[in-house]
C-alpha cells in the first residue's frame, strides 16, 4: 500500500504525541510519589525532548500541507493575472498573502461584473417582454412538433384562450378544419428552409376562437433557432373588421355606380327634353323675323334676335350641363381656344343682365389663344363677369 510522505509524517506525529504524553505522565507520576529528584529531572528532560520532537513533526506536516496550497495560489494567480511580465519576476516579489489578496480582489471584480451582466440581461429580457406584450398583433412560437411554446397578451385577446391554456398545446386548437389544410404545409416549409428573412411570407386563412366562432386572419411565417432547435414564429392579425369594411365599401361602391348611371341617364334625358321647347322658340322667332319683318319695328326685331341668341345660349348651357355630369369619366376636351370668342359668347349670354344694370364690357386688347378646355374656361369667364356685375 502506497502512502504519501505527508501522510506518514502526520501518522508519526500523532503516535509520537500520544506516546510522549503517556511517558511524561507516567514518569511525572512516579517521581511525584517517590519524591525522587533524579527521576523527576529525567522526566523533565524527556518532556523537553518530546516537545522538540513533536514540534519537528508538526513543522514537517505543515510544510507538506502548505506547499501544495502555495502551488495552488500561484496557479490561480497566473490564471487571473493575464498580463504578468517575464515568468518568475513578479511572482518572486509577491508574498503569498499578497497573491491571495490579489486573487480575492479579481474574484470580487468578476463577481460584480457577473452581477451587472445578469442585471443587464434581466433588464433586456424585461424590455423585450414589454415590447412583445405591447404589440397589437398576436405572436405565437411553435416547435417542429406543432406545440405552442410562447404567446403574447394579444394572442389571448384575439383567440379568447388564457396563456396557460395555449402553451404546451397543439396549434390545431386555433384553426378550423378549412384553415388547417394548408397550414401544416406552410409550417413544414418554414422550418425546413432554415432561417428566412423575418416575416417574409403572409397567408390568409380561417381561425377559430375559444367559443368555436370562425374568423379570418392574416398570418406571417418566419423561422428561427432556439436551443439548437428550429422554431416557427407566427404573427397573426385579426382582419374581421377590415373584411366587414371591405364588404360595406363594395356594397356602397355598387350603389354609387348605380346612382351614377341613373344620373347619367337623367342628365341625358333632361338635356334632350329641355332642348325641344328651346328649338321651338328659336324656330318661331325665325319665322316671325322672316314673315313679319315688314310689320315689326327695329325694337321688335332686336328682341326677336335676342330671343334667338338666348335660346342658343340655353342650348349651349344644357350641353354644358350634360358635359359636367360626365366630368371625371371622360378626358378633358383640351384644344386651342380663342378667348376673345369665349368672352363674346359669355357677354351675349349675359346681355339682358348687362342692359338692366347698364354695364358695358370693354376689352382693351385682343385676348390670346390658349390650349385649354373650352367649356371650363367659358365657365370661368362667366363666373368672373357675373360676380363683377
Amino acid at each position: 500500500m502506497k502512502i504519501s510522505i505527508g501522510t506518514k509524517h502526520l501518522a508519526f506525529a500523532v503516535v509520537a504525541n500520544f506516546t510522549i504524553a503517556a511517558i511524561i505522565g507516567a514518569y511525572l507520576h512516579s517521581a511525584w510519589e517517590m519524591h525522587n529528584s533524579l527521576v523527576f529531572g529525567l522526566a523533565s528532560c524527556l518532556f523537553v525532548f518530546a516537545c522538540v520532537l513533536s514540534l519537528y513533526f508538526w513543522v514537517i506536516v505543515l510544510w507538506h500541507i502548505l506547499q501544495p496550497m502555495k502551488s495552488l495560489i500561484d496557479t490561480l494567480y497566473n490564471t487571473v493575472h493575464s498580463q504578468l511580465p517575464a515568468p518568475g519576476e513578479e511572482l518572486n516579489h509577491l508574498t503569498v498573502m499578497a497573491k491571495i489578496s490579489y486573487i480575492l480582489r479579481v474574484l470580487q471584480d468578476n463577481a460584480r461584473q457577473i452581477e451587472l451582466a445578469a442585471k443587464e440581461l434581466k433588464d433586456q429580457k424585461e424590455y423585450l417582454q414589454t415590447i412583445l406584450e405591447t404589440i397589437p398583433d398576436a405572436i405565437i412560437a411553435i416547435g417542429a412538433d406543432g406545440i405552442v411554446q410562447l404567446v403574447n397578451s394579444a394572442t389571448e385577446k384575439t383567440f379568447g384562450f388564457s396563456r396557460p391554456e395555449l402553451v404546451g398545446q397543439n396549434i390545431d386548437i386555433l384553426l378550423t378544419q378549412a384553415g388547417s389544410k394548408n397550414y401544416r404545409r406552410d409550417i413544414e416549409r418554414c422550418l425546413q428552409e432554415g432561417e428566412p428573412p423575418l416575416l417574409r411570407e403572409m397567408r390568409e386563412m380561417e381561425a377559430k376562437r375559444k367559443d368555436g366562432s370562425a374568423f379570418p386572419i392574416e398570418i406571417w411565417f418566419s423561422s428561427l433557432r432556439y436551443g439548437g432547435q428550429p422554431v416557427c414564429l407566427q404573427v397573426i392579425r385579426d382582419v374581421s373588421l377590415r373584411k366587414r369594411n371591405e364588404e360595406i365599401n363594395a356594397h356602397y361602391m355598387h350603389e354609387l355606380e348605380s346612382s351614377n348611371r341613373e344620373l347619367d341617364d337623367f342628365g341625358y334625358i333632361v338635356s334632350h327634353d329641355l332642348k325641344e321647347p328651346l328649338r321651338g322658340l328659336q324656330t318661331f322667332s325665325n319665322i316671325l323675323l322672316e314673315d313679319y319683318e315688314s310689320k315689326l319695328d327695329e325694337e321688335g326685331k332686336d328682341k326677336l334676335r335676342t330671343i334667338i341668341d338666348l335660346t342658343k345660349n340655353m342650348a349651349n348651357l344644357l350641353d354644358t350641363l350634360l358635359y359636367y355630369s360626365r366630368v371625371g369619366k371622360t378626358a378633358l376636351a383640351i384644344h386651342e381656344t380663342d378667348l376673345d370668342e369665349v368672352v363674346r359668347k359669355v357677354t351675349e349670354a349675359l346681355s339682358i343682365k348687362l342692359k338692366e344694370r347698364n354695364v358695358t364690357i370693354e376689352i382693351p386688347q385682343k385676348l390670346p389663344c390658349m390650349i385649354c378646355d373650352h367649356v371650363r374656361i367659358a365657365e370661368v369667364f362667366q363666373n368672373l363677369i357675373g360676380n363683377a356685375i
